[in-house]
Formats: C-alpha cells, structure tokens, sequence
C-alpha cells in the first residue's frame, strides 16, 4: 500500500515537474530540464522514503506505547483487587475480634457452669485461631500491595517515556522539515517561474 502512494506521489511530481518545466524560461535547454526534473525526482524520492521510515518509527514507539498502557491498566486492576481483598479481610478481622471480646466476657458470666465454659474456651481458640489466620492474610496482602504500588510506579515511568520517545520524534520530525524549509533546494536560489 505504501508503494502505491509513493508510486502515485512520484508520478504526480514527475507530471507537475514537467508542466513546471515547460513555463519556466525557455532559455534552459532541454537537456538541463531534463537534469533538473531526474534531481528533484531523486530528492522527492528520498524525501517520501525518509517519511516511510519515520512513519514506521512512529508506528513502533504507538504500539510500544499501547502495550505500555495495557502493562499499566493491568497492575492497576491487580492492585484494586489486591485492595479490595485487603478490605474484606480487614472488615473479617474486625468481626473476629468483636466476637473475642464477646467470648471474653460470656466466659465471666458462665463461671459456674464447667461443661459451658469449656465450650467459650474452645470457641475462643477457635477465634484466636482464625484472628492469627486473618492477620497473616492481611500481611501478606499489604504486603503484596505495596509490591504492586511500586511495580506501577516502574510501569507508569516507563509509559512516560514511551510518550517522551513518540513527542521527541515528533519534535525532530518538526525541526528537521523546518530546517528543510529554510534551505533553498537549488544553490542558486529559488527558481523563477
């Protein structure tokens, strides 16, 4: 497809060449036409594969980008769900915890009967147990959120410079067409038309 339009672009210049030519002064003998009209057709040529390339570069550093963007959204989403477990955890262990302090006070008020404080007694291990099972849980999750903040943070400085690459060759792109510009293509000067 891209040779289509280059072969399209340079047929249409090597047309607008010769049309161009054949208004100029006529004091140009054919031959030196000729010259100039192979020069710019080289020039334009050059100039449409420099944009080629560059505009494969562009392609690779927007691709880049987006699979940056997905790494991003993707240990986002983990870090949410790791949060989100957190609190569920946290709010479990809360429960937990209301129901020792229940336990500990309904074994006060059992005193005298052995066969119900044996049973607050076991379900206070049972709690302590599972409160201890809990906490662990909590850890390891704070834990493993911490570890995915600090893998965003890597994860998003990386998309940062992949945005960086793509304005950078933006910028160069912007500079060199404007020195282009600025420079005459003929030695001589401009041509008179």
């Amino acid at each position: 497809m891209i040779k289509t339009i280059l072969n399209s672009i340079c047929l249409l210049l090597v047309a607008l060449g010769l049309a161009a030519g054949q208004t100029r002064d006529t004091s140009m003998s054919s031959t030196e036409n000729w010259q100039q009209v192979i020069t710019e057709l080289r020039e334009t040529r050059q100039a449409v594969e420099q944009l080629g390339r560059e505009l494969k570069e562009l392609q690779v550093t927007a691709i880049r980008i987006r699979v940056q963007q997905d790494v991003v959204a993707r240990k986002e989403g983990q870090l949410d769900s790791v949060r989100s477990e957190a609190q569920i955890t946290e709010d479990a262990l809360g429960q937990i915890r209301q129901r020792l302090k229940l336990l500990e006070s309904n074994n006060a008020t059992v005193a005298d009967d052995d066969a119900e404080q044996q049973r607050v007694l076991r379900e206070k291990e049972e709690a302590k147990s599972e409160r201890d099972r809990e906490q662990q849980r909590l850890d390891l999750l704070r834990s493993r959120e911490s570890q995915l903040m600090s893998e965003l943070q890597l994860e998003r400085a990386n998309l940062e410079d992949r945005v960086g690459e793509l304005e950078m060759a933006g910028t160069r792109r912007i500079d060199t067409r404007s020195g282009n510009q600025l420079k005459p293509s003929d030695p001589k000067g401009p041509r008179k038309q």
